[in-house]
């Protein structure tokens, strides 16, 4: 088995979300390990690396083909069907040959910075065709600070 050590850098603010709210302060937070400090899930960096293989075959399907792509992320499969057998979301996905562990951040910036700077809520509200904001619309999101490097061991 081989194995690829990786870079990811950001250079806008991310949220790679934990699907939990924190109550009054974000609708949506930031999923942290338990120092909290963010990282990303392997299975969101290997969703993130289909879509764009996926792109690739769109572009040159000669070139990246769908069986290299179902061989190294699996093939996904509809798993679900409505009540006249038609098809709608809901997938599977055959063994693949790639694993994608956890992106951590390396030992080195979990020594030298707090946690607690790395993180800011970002509010949004829906704003109708008059330039008026929609009521119960506001929205609020955790979001982790640009980064320079994060690296998955």
């Amino acid at each position: 088995m081989s194995k690829i050590n990786y870079k990811i850098e950001f250079f806008d603010f991310w949220h790679t979300g934990s699907g939990l709210s924190s109550g009054t302060n974000a609708d949506l937070v930031v999923i942290k390990d338990d120092n909290g400090f963010p990282f990303i899930p392997g299975r969101t960096l290997k969703g993130i690396l289909r879509e764009q293989a996926e792109l690739l075959h769109e572009l040159d399907s000669e070139k990246y083909t769908g069986e290299f792509i179902d061989k190294v992320f699996g093939a996904r499969v509809k798993t679900e069907t409505d009540k006249n057998g038609n098809e709608i979301d809901g997938y599977s996905t055959n063994e693949s040959r790639a694993f994608f562990s956890d992106a951590y951040l390396s030992n080195y910036i979990k020594k030298n910075i707090n946690s607690d700077g790395l993180y800011r809520t970002i509010a949004s509200t829906r704003i109708d065709k008059n330039g008026v904001a929609k009521k119960h619309s506001l929205r609020e999101i955790e979001v982790t600070v640009p980064m320079g490097i994060v690296w998955a061991y």
